[in-house]
């Protein structure tokens, strides 16, 4: 199935996204003498004790005979295909004989193809969101018809940095900024430059295309306070995934302050 949605300027597509409070004894009884939320603290010759992981910690025994426990907010440990649980790992590995890169110790292993953008996040066995690779800058008229297009064409100028992928001049003048972390994807067009406005254009939107798994499908929130927010449905209509709301914003702002939504007064 294929769908069109506009990320204007920003769009982020969020998946699995949840929190989790541990308590401070577990059910064996164990009591901790401490507990942390970071690798760092953790005491010097503790080991880990793998049995005891779950998906939001980590308990290590210290060489004292007490317990430490990290903890996280989010996921610190996921199962893998064998039922096991595996420490997220978000370090982006470069695979040059296949031309992409790959965060493969997640939850949802994300993909990327540096010739021309296409992304695929696997949401469940034999199910993988696809985008990336079709998308187009539009012109539309204040009654949202359109007045001029023009679709990105993939240059295979691409570069990595840390959990970010830059494909650059996508359109001229226009970056893609991609950051992929074990529960997101999160994609950015950068202008460089005031694009050429054609006569009688009103906005400017960014348009992508999402090819979606066979039988899932993107339905409206149901909360009217965030009406743009959309989100991913599977076979079962079970809520798999979050499209946050598209944003746009001077680069002498934050997202978190932006004004507009959805597309950008020109």
């Amino acid at each position: 199935m294929k769908k069109w949605l506009r990320p204007n300027f920003l769009a982020i597509l969020c998946f699995g996204l949840f929190c989790f409070i541990a308590k401070s004894q577990d059910q064996s009884g164990n009591l901790y003498a401490s507990e942390s939320t970071s690798a760092s603290t953790i005491p010097k010759g503790a080991v880990e004790i793998v049995e005891m992981r779950d998906g939001h910690s980590r308990t290590y025994q210290n060489p004292d005979g007490s317990f430490t426990r990290r903890q996280s907010y989010g996921i610190l440990n996921f199962k893998d295909e064998k039922g096991q649980w595996t420490p997220v790992d978000e370090t982006i590995v470069i695979r040059p004989e296949a031309n992409q890169v790959e965060l493969a110790n997640v939850p949802f292993p994300i993909s990327v193809d540096l010739a021309n953008g296409r992304t695929n996040m696997v949401m469940a066995e034999g199910a993988a969101l696809a985008f990336g690779d079709q998308a187009e800058l539009r012109f539309e008229a204040s009654d949202g018809s359109l007045v001029s297009q023009k679709a990105f064409v993939p240059t295979g100028n691409s570069s990595v940095s840390g959990e970010a992928l830059t494909f650059q001049d996508v359109l001229p003048g226009i970056d893609r900024v991609q950051k992929l972390h074990y529960y997101l994807v999160e994609t950015d067009y950068v202008l460089k430059q005031a694009p050429s406005v054609p006569a009688g254009a009103e906005y400017l939107v960014m348009r992508e295309r999402i090819d979606l798994p066979s039988g899932w499908s993107i339905a409206t929130a149901a909360n009217t306070e965030t009406p743009e927010e959309l989100f991913l449905k599977n076979a079962a209509g079970e809520v798999k995934g979050t499209f946050w709301t598209p944003v746009v914003f001077d680069a002498s702002e934050t997202k978190e302050g932006a004004t507009e939504i959805g597309r950008a007064h020109v």
